[in-house]
């Protein structure tokens, strides 16, 4: 039954769209990149962190990726996204890699980036240019974006490996949990869903 309540959220919906859009096109400095430490707990170290893209509007404030992924997935934007954190990513490392900082940064695809058949000579050709290894990046993979279609999915993720990045399962436990999947899969990681 319609209720006022199912309104305002299609309105706030399409108002976050729009600013998305504008943000994505116009002026990316609404968006930043925070980087999440992975601590090895043998040694105490960091040595690795997953790049985490926040987007703080000036019209609506702070935009949770929880509501701005799912809406930029939904409306073909999210390669627009993953462009600009994969550059963002790069820059960073090239940066750290100047003061001897050399971390492993991953980097979160959807099921839409891996099916898009430019987005790796992209990668790789950035890296080229700005000199860093692919072994300094990884990619992260939900789960349930994985369950879509599991063979074209390890088919698309081979050619990851073979360029030289390591793969991991994000959210693993959220879909279907199943261990005998897995060994399919191109993958060095997984990583429990809390």
């Amino acid at each position: 039954l319609y209720t006022p309540l199912i309104e305002n959220e299609y309105v706030t919906r399409l108002k976050i769209l729009a600013s998305l859009e504008n943000a994505l096109h116009r002026d990316t400095s609404e968006f930043s990149m925070v980087y999440q430490p992975k601590l090895h707990t043998k040694s105490g170290k960091i040595f690795k962190a997953e790049a985490l893209l926040r987007w703080n509007n000036p019209t609506i404030g702070f935009i949770s990726p929880e509501v701005f992924i799912p809406i930029a997935e939904q409306s073909g934007l999210i390669q627009l996204i993953t462009y600009f954190v994969v550059n963002s990513v790069i820059q960073q490392l090239e940066t750290w890699q100047a003061q001897a900082l050399n971390p492993q940064l991953s980097i979160n695809l959807s099921v839409h980036d891996i099916e898009n058949n430019k987005l790796l000579p992209f990668i790789v050709t950035k890296l080229k240019t700005h000199n860093i290894a692919s072994e300094q990046i990884s990619f992260e993979i939900t789960e349930s974006d994985l369950m879509s279609d599991p063979k074209k999915a390890a088919l698309q993720l081979c050619e990851f490996r073979e360029a030289g990045f390591d793969l991991s399962i994000d959210d693993f436990g959220t879909g279907y949990s199943s261990l005998s999947y897995l060994k399919n899969m191109p993958v060095n990681e997984l990583k429990i869903d809390k």
